[in-house]
């Protein structure tokens, strides 16, 4: 819940595929990363964000993410930082856009293993025959949506579902 990221386009502007990592240029670095990374919701028995997406690290442009069962690194670098702008400085930011995720065993994304509950998502990234697909289709998605003037949108949850999906 929260703030739904109404438009991307004010948020990302850059994707960068290196043999390593997915680079993701925006101008909000630690506040993506605060969405992306697990809660656990016990009064709903359901997880938020990416399973097993860890902080891996992070300096003055970049926070650096790693996600556990896949070894896959997604580094979100910010370009608003200038040279005046340090390591601590992105940490006092990025402690204070996670610091609505501190209510106790919420933060899973702390933890070093997988908690049993992200466990029980392996079919989330395990290999479709469609991944290569999607993982081409996100590299060309910001200039698809820029050229076809695709809006993102919100989709109400399915039922039995507790929350709604970005389409």
């Amino acid at each position: 819940m929260g703030s739904k990221f109404p438009s991307l386009f004010r948020y990302f502007n850059r994707l960068a595929m290196r043999p390593d990592r997915l680079e993701i240029r925006t101008n909000t670095a630690c506040r993506i990363a605060s969405r992306l990374l697990p809660l656990h919701h016990p009064e709903h028995a359901a997880i938020s964000g990416i399973p097993g997406l860890r902080v891996l690290g992070m300096n003055s442009r970049r926070v650096q993410l790693v996600h556990l069962p896949t070894g896959g690194r997604l580094d979100l670098i910010d370009s608003r930082s200038s040279s005046g702008w340090r390591t601590r400085d992105t940490k006092s930011e990025f402690s204070y856009e996670t610091s609505w995720h501190d209510e106790a065993g919420r933060r899973l994304w702390t933890n070093d293993v997988l908690s049993p509950q992200e466990a029980a998502c392996t079919e989330l990234w395990s290999p479709r025959p469609w991944t290569a697909l999607h993982s081409s289709l996100l590299m060309r998605a910001i200039p698809l949506w820029n050229t076809y003037r695709i809006t993102p949108a919100w989709k109400q949850p399915r039922p039995g579902e507790p929350f709604p999906t970005l389409f």
